[in-house]
């Protein structure tokens, strides 16, 4: 740093003077500049520096006379020690100016810093509303698929489910894997599994999957959907399709309580293909349904005849809750006297 800052006598004698109260007596009589002021003679000095302006005087403390004038008239000072302490201020100034350079640059570091974290703290804001939209958007999309593939009724809205990921086949006309479709079956996502073994017979026009897709709809609770798809065959040679689709038919006209239409479906089935149990079954119910437990039971025997490995109570709770009330009462007791322990659940239903 150069050695040329300025130096004003005012300072010099302040520094000289310091808290000699016989040195600043020196000055009085004397000229002096104020910064504000301008020219006027000293009175007198104590505590303070009393200044003459044309008859009007003024003060201000001793402490404030180096930065409140310009200049004085200096008493005689030798050279050397006016040097002395001209270097003395001027080492205190770039003293003073370091500081406040070093000041500045802390400042100015401060600010950097506070504002690569005002950045950052857009950034990472801007990156979560960023997020936040995303998944909204995605959460919209997966309402929209789950109405679309008839699983509104799941009760998880995040897209990071299962179900997302499965939808998202079916939309982008993916196969579903064996997985997929166990695991829907799991969760009872009937509607899922139904539509998209509709998807597999629009594009194959295979009715086996007309069929699957039936069953679906009616385990959805929904035997008007499996009916209409049913209805789209009206026979074919393969006896064990017809008998297959006569039989989802027949089963979808139960759900619906049209005991006579399901009958002839069942019966008809029979007639095709005698040899699958699955007609007897649906007979087994529809007789049941209809209040005629005994009928129904010759036909979940011959069921089990053709290979049914259950023992039909599922189907039987079912006629028991769809039948009328006449029809119930027959129904339970009838259970009631052939096994009154086994059925003793059946005793909920009567009024």
């Amino acid at each position: 740093m150069s050695d040329d800052l300025a130096v004003s006598n005012a300072e010099i004698f302040f520094v000289y003077a310091g808290k000699d109260l016989q040195k600043w007596n020196e000055i009085v009589s004397r000229k002096v500049v104020h910064i504000r002021y301008g020219a006027g003679t000293v009175e007198k000095v104590d505590e303070c520096v009393y200044v003459n302006y044309n008859g009007e005087t003024k003060r201000w403390v001793r402490r404030c006379f180096a930065t409140e004038f310009l200049d004085v008239e200096l008493p005689a000072l030798n050279e050397f020690l006016r040097r002395e302490i001209i270097e003395k201020i001027r080492q205190a100034k770039r003293k003073e100016l370091e500081e406040e350079r070093k000041r500045k640059a802390e400042e100015e570091e401060r600010q950097a810093e506070v504002l690569a974290q005002e950045m950052e703290r857009r950034r990472l804001e801007q990156e979560r509303l960023e997020a936040l939209r995303k998944q909204q958007e995605a959460m919209q999309e997966f309402n929209t698929l789950k109405a679309k593939y008839s699983a509104s009724d799941y009760v998880s809205f995040s897209p990071f489910d299962r179900l997302h990921d499965v939808l998202l086949k079916l939309e982008t006309e993916k196969a579903l894997t064996s997985s997929d479709l166990k695991w829907l079956e799991e969760e009872q996502l009937f509607g899922v599994i139904a539509t998209f073994y509709g998807i597999c017979f629009s594009k194959s026009n295979d009715p086996w999957f007309l069929v699957r897709s039936s069953r679906y709809w009616r385990d959805k609770g929904e035997p008007k959907k499996a009916l209409d798809l049913s209805l789209q065959v009206r026979n074919t040679s393969d006896r064990k399709l017809m008998s297959a689709i006569l039989t989802t038919r027949g089963g979808a006209y139960r759900d619906l309580s049209k005991l006579s239409d399901a009958e002839s479906c069942g019966l008809r089935a029979i007639q095709i293909d005698g040899r699958n149990h699955y007609p007897y079954s649906l007979m087994g119910a529809i007789y049941y349904q209809s209040g005629e437990p005994a009928k129904g039971d010759e036909f979940f025997k011959e069921a089990r005849n053709r290979g049914a490995t259950d023992n039909h109570d599922k189907e039987i709770r079912t006629a028991v809750k769809k039948a009328d009330e006449s029809s119930r009462k027959r129904i339970i007791a009838y259970l009631l006297s052939k096994d009154p322990a086994r059925y003793e659940w059946v005793k909920a239903y009567a009024s």
